[in-house]
């Protein structure tokens, strides 16, 4: 069940970050998903975007599991392969 759970996290966060991108009309990608990764393209111009996406991302963790506070990392780099 838990493992089901993360799944679904991951796969909501997805749909709740291109929505908000498209919604938005930000110039931002989800490139590649790695297990409870997200790769995400920003542009260089909007580095703030980072911590915005890291909250939609536990607000989404948060409404799957009410009494756990749910926390992303995030990292930023010039390049994905870093």
């Amino acid at each position: 069940p838990i493992q089901a759970t993360s799944a679904n996290m991951m796969k909501e966060a997805g749909v709740v970050l291109s929505n908000y991108f498209r919604d938005n009309n930000l110039d931002a990608r989800i490139k590649l998903q790695v297990h409870d990764q997200y790769i995400i393209q920003i542009p260089r111009s909007q580095p703030e975007l980072g911590e915005k996406i890291k909250q939609l991302m536990e607000d989404v963790g948060t409404s799957y599991l009410k009494n756990v506070k749910m926390e992303s990392e995030l990292n930023i780099q010039p390049f994905w392969a870093h």
